[in-house]
């Protein structure tokens, strides 16, 4: 019957042809070259519809605009087409709510990070120093608002939490157990626990075997000796607080971005060192030094540090002075703290002798015609102060491109604060 119907010169297949009865060769090639549209678009879609770019957005509008076509009266053909090719019903009924109406899409990586601030502060026009610092409660990822198909049909959603988190995992809960139980045996007198080996002994003994549903057993190793003469702890990076992204990119050396990227293909695929998206943001190479301090367990403590550890290129820093007419000077170093080879002389007529730790940089002075928060750098002049002559330090604050700054009046507050305790 097949190779029948197969025929050309038959009189009868040509009837059948025409009663649409049996498919014609035309139409089967039709058949299969729709096949090959709807493959086509299935993979435009599933590469576009989770881009914010225009070019994106306008594929999707058209592909959209060809669902909903004259020869497609069909509503349940309409849904049937869309699902073949991937769209989301939103765009097979493009009936959108008064807030994904008035939403707009993030157009750069900062516009996300600002997104997940809480507000500004209307007096100054700028954002809360707690909400920079990431104390305050109510910023977070959570106010990202994003459309729903960027995120349908997503099998991997990758978000970058910038709030304090406790880097602890289950190996440590493992441990936590294990002396939070032998501790509760010493405490009620049921064993004598005095060092490592009868530590080893009594876990052996009591706690091989498990109740849990995802542990059969628990395997005890004794080590006799560690080998402790490896480096025990690191000086902290410059500014960690208010990096983004961390990356061990040569020998003894850290890459650190001040802006992260998850929107390349590089970066989606882990290969952070050619991100594709490198000219956003700041980033830098920074040494890595150790500490013959010795381990800190508080990571909040940055107080056993010298305050010159966090002085980098750009950072703007509060100076003490003992002029009346000025509460403090403020400048913007040009490089890292350094010792004086020899004897200098600044541009402002300042000397300082030979050994002395120095910073240079320009000096900022007062914009009264803006505010009283209101600074202007002083490019022309090359400054150089002495590194204890530092009272506090802002790595957030930065200078834009007309060279202002202006001041967060908590920031201010807390530079006076600092020297109402030196002076107190």
């Amino acid at each position: 019957m097949a190779s029948y119907l197969s025929s050309k010169k038959s009189p009868t297949v040509s009837n059948l042809e025409k009663m649409n009865v049996v498919v014609t060769p035309e139409d089967k090639n039709d058949i299969h070259l729709g096949k090959a549209v709807i493959h086509d678009l299935r993979e435009i879609v599933d590469k576009t519809k989770l881009l914010r770019i225009d070019g994106a957005r306008t594929a999707i509008s058209i592909i959209t605009a060809s669902t909903n076509g004259s020869n497609i009266q069909n509503e349940k053909k309409k849904v049937l087409l869309g699902k073949k090719i991937g769209l989301p019903k939103k765009h097979i009924h493009p009936q959108l709510s008064e807030k994904e109406k008035i939403s707009s899409p993030y157009e750069h990586l900062t516009d996300i990070a600002v997104a997940t601030f809480s507000g500004k502060d209307t007096t100054n026009d700028c954002f809360n120093k707690a909400c920079l610092d990431r104390k305050c409660t109510e910023c977070g990822v959570r106010l990202l608002d994003f459309s729903d198909q960027e995120l349908s049909d997503h099998q991997r959603l990758q978000l970058n939490y910038f709030e304090t988190s406790h880097a602890k995992g289950p190996q440590d809960a493992a441990g936590g157990f294990l002396k939070n139980h032998v501790d509760l045996v010493v405490l009620r007198g049921s064993a004598v626990v005095q060092n490592a080996h009868d530590f080893f002994n009594y876990c052996e003994k009591n706690l091989k075997d498990t109740k849990s549903h995802y542990c059969r057993r628990r395997i005890f190793r004794f080590v006799d000796t560690i080998n402790r003469d490896s480096v025990k702890a690191y000086k902290p990076i410059p500014g960690i607080r208010s990096l983004h992204q961390v990356l061990n990119s040569e020998p003894e050396k850290l890459t650190v971005r001040y802006m992260s990227c998850y929107s390349c293909e590089e970066c989606v695929n882990g290969n952070y060192n050619i991100c594709t998206n490198n000219a956003i943001g700041r980033k830098e190479v920074v040494p890595i030094r150790p500490d013959d301090k010795g381990t800190i367990d508080d990571d909040e403590n940055d107080n056993e540090y010298t305050m010159s550890d966090l002085i980098v290129e750009g950072t703007v820093l509060a100076l003490y002075t003992e002029k009346e007419n000025a509460e403090f000077y403020l400048l913007r170093a040009s490089s890292c703290p350094e010792k004086l080879r020899t004897s200098e002389v600044d541009d402002w007529g300042v000397s300082f002798r030979k050994n002395t730790k120095i910073i240079r940089g320009q000096y900022f002075k007062s914009d009264l015609n803006r505010s009283k928060l209101s600074y202007k750098l002083i490019r022309r002049k090359k400054a150089i102060v002495p590194e204890a002559s530092v009272i506090y330090i802002s790595p957030q604050l930065r200078v834009n491109s007309r060279f202002a700054l202006t001041f967060p009046e908590t920031v201010h507050l807390d530079i006076l604060s600092v020297l109402d305790e030196m002076e107190s």
